[in-house]
């Protein structure tokens, strides 16, 4: 997506024209959300990256304590598995749960944004209004006003009865 509008910009430029500002606005505007979705997982990979690290170093910990000739109580061993295994449930089920509120609070924030932005806010409480005063239409205001169905074309498959 960015790729190609850059690649869209430098060709205008190879014909002679000059971007118009929208264009290059927009350049900015698509490359910062890139910038943003790239921050956010990264981190998420550095997260499950050293959770993985711990349950892999912690899963040979106790593989080298099993192989050992006669293995004794290992309480340390214990307390370790148990924490580097509450870390890693932790993160198997926080991190999607995170990842999830983040997207909804961010589509709820940014296209309420937008929407209020776009339309005054005059606009925004008649629709309101009209939304709540509408009543479901009655089947004979359906069946009168509802427009005729459209004539078949030759050739055209006929809807299933």
């Amino acid at each position: 997506m960015v790729t190609e509008a850059k690649a869209l910009l430098l060709d205008q430029w190879r014909l002679g024209t000059e971007p118009s500002p929208e264009s290059l606005v927009r350049l900015r505007e698509q490359r910062d959300e890139l910038r943003r979705r790239t921050r956010a997982n990264v981190v998420a990979s550095l997260i499950w990256s050293v959770t993985c690290a711990l349950l892999l170093v912690q899963q040979m910990r106790i593989l080298a304590w099993t192989g050992t000739a006669h293995p004794g109580p290992a309480s340390e061993l214990a307390r370790s598995s148990f924490y580097v295994t509450v870390t890693g449930v932790l993160v198997l089920v926080a991190e999607p749960l995170a990842r999830g509120c983040y997207r909804l609070w961010r589509g709820v924030r940014w296209g309420s944004l937008e929407y209020r932005q776009r339309y005054p806010r005059s606009e925004r409480r008649r629709l309101d209004r009209q939304v709540r005063g509408a009543t479901r239409p009655t089947v004979d205001q359906t069946t009168s006003s509802a427009p005729a169905p459209p004539s078949p074309t030759p050739g055209a498959p006929q809807p299933r009865r």
